[in-house]
């Protein structure tokens, strides 16, 4: 990509079309990730108010 006379190449395009390929894809899975984390967290906070309950 040449700045100064502000075109942009075929080679130029493909690259920015992997670079976002890339960062969406990054974006989904790093939902992925914390969807799976944060569902982790909610099953452990049951089982352990579950645990506090049963030592009585």
């Amino acid at each position: 990509m040449c700045i100064r006379d502000r075109t942009i190449r075929k080679g130029d395009l493909i690259m920015l079309n992997s670079l976002f390929t890339f960062i969406k894809a990054s974006n989904s899975e790093g939902r992925r990730i914390e969807s799976n984390i944060r569902s982790v967290k909610e099953k452990q906070l049951k089982h352990d108010s579950c645990a506090h309950l049963n030592q009585y």
